[in-house]
């Protein structure tokens, strides 16, 4: 199953588009999305608990990069749900609601600090203790906690790393919910239809979004993020602006050449001006 490891994320965010459940930010959506994504992680925990890793670098990566990404989604999908359970029934009053939400998931336990610095200083040195399932120890004094805990499916910071990753992942999707209420973008896009079809991957064009942004040739520079995203995927016909945020932390997650989009199509005008030259 070693063509998993690298194409499983892929492969789920297509099904849920395909899902649609993308394309709006509902209870009957997110639900939906997180009954897909608990099964797709039931059955990858069947897989692993008969697995064994061709070497520790591909189980250490398995854990580190693939699995608690899923998990981080499945505890987003359910806080989802939560937040529009929970949302106040005056409009007023959900500028707030978001706010104080923001500020309570900014807010990592102190006791996760050194592990939140390791991860985000994309350090290894620690790797083989973190997400290699022959190191699982548990130090626990509540012999009741691990009760059903199973070595063969998971790791000893893989769950951690889960919690702390979600946490991103609902601060960007409640800024993104904000960000809808302060700043209503004002083009009448409904009148707008768009031939247009990008064939690029969705990391290249929020890589050309953020370029645009931060080179601020748009707008100079006043207008959100999320604001452009929204009017070039109209223009594109895409369905990711909600996003947006999400695929920005893949980027900078990149260990070499973070701007691959951007550089390979300057490489290739300059070529086409020299030909032409």
């Amino acid at each position: 199953m070693r063509h998993t490891h690298f194409t499983i994320l892929n492969e789920i965010e297509n099904e849920l588009k395909n899902l649609n459940l993308h394309s709006k930010a509902t209870i009957k959506n997110f639900t939906r999305s997180k009954t897909y994504l608990e099964q797709k992680a039931c059955e990858i925990n069947s897989w692993l608990r008969n697995h064994q890793f061709e070497t520790e670098s591909d189980e250490i990566y398995f854990f580190k990069n693939i699995k608690s990404q899923l998990l981080s989604k499945i505890m987003v999908s359910k806080y989802q749900i939560d937040t529009l359970l929970n949302l106040p029934h005056s409009k007023n009053a959900i500028p707030d609601y978001y706010k104080k939400l923001i500020q309570k998931h900014s807010q990592i336990p102190k006791k996760l600090n050194q592990f939140y610095k390791y991860y985000r200083s994309e350090s290894f040195h620690r790797d083989q203790n973190y997400f290699l399932r022959k190191n699982n120890i548990i130090n626990n004094h509540d012999q009741y906690q691990f009760l059903f805990f199973d070595e063969r499916i998971t790791t000893k910071m893989e769950y951690t790393l889960s919690e702390l990753l979600a946490k991103e992942q609902i601060i960007q999707y409640l800024e993104a919910e904000l960000d809808k209420l302060e700043n209503p973008i004002q083009i009448n896009q409904a009148n707008f239809q768009s031939e247009l079809q990008w064939t690029g991957t969705n990391l290249d064009f929020i890589e050309l979004i953020y370029g645009l942004h931060h080179n601020k040739v748009v707008n100079s520079g006043n207008k959100e993020v999320k604001e452009i995203a929204k009017t070039f995927c109209k223009a594109f016909n895409m369905d990711i602006e909600e996003q947006v945020y999400r695929y920005f932390i893949d980027i900078k997650r990149r260990k070499i050449n973070k701007t691959r989009f951007l550089t390979s199509m300057t490489e290739n005008l300059n070529k086409v001006l020299e030909l032409e030259h």
